[in-house]
Parts: structure tokens; C-alpha cells; sequence
């Protein structure tokens, strides 16, 4: 997640897979979670649905995001 902030800093970033919808949707959601953009993970993906419909295709996505989630809490303390 430090590099992509980092090269946010400097330019655009592309973030994409094969498909471009799961794994992608996954990595940026993660991203909006690790920037703090909002709590609500339920609220990260439909707003990346809006553009990506397949945003975070899989049960396994979306558990590894709550995990993801916790983690990050656990950081701040």
C-alpha cells in the first residue's frame, strides 16, 4: 500500500489484473481502507460497484478485507 500511495504522490497509478474486477476491486479497496477513506467496508465496495460491477467478486476478497481491516485497526491501536 506504501508504494502505491507513494507513487500517487508522483503521478497515476493503474491498478488492474486479468479480469480487472476481483483481484483489482480487492487491492483498491484495501487501499481506500489503509488511507482511513472509511470504516465501513460494505460502503468502500458499492462505491467501487458503481464504476466496477465485480469489484470484490469472492467470499475469500471480502474476508481477507475484514482481516485486512483488523489489522490496520490493530496498528492504530
Amino acid at each position: 500500500m506504501k508504494t502505491i500511495d507513494r507513487n500517487i504522490q508522483i503521478g497515476n497509478v493503474l491498478i488492474h489484473c486479468a479480469g480487472g474486477s476481483g483481484r483489482t476491486g480487492t487491492v483498491v479497496a484495501g487501499f481506500f481502507l489503509y488511507k482511513g477513506m472509511s470504516n465501513n467496508l460494505v460502503e468502500i465496495i458499492n462505491f467501487l460497484r458503481v464504476d466496477r460491477p465485480h469489484s470484490v467478486e469472492t467470499e475469500q476478497q471480502f474476508n481477507f478485507l475484514l482481516t485486512y481491516q483488523k489489522f490496520l485497526k490493530n496498528l492504530k491501536g
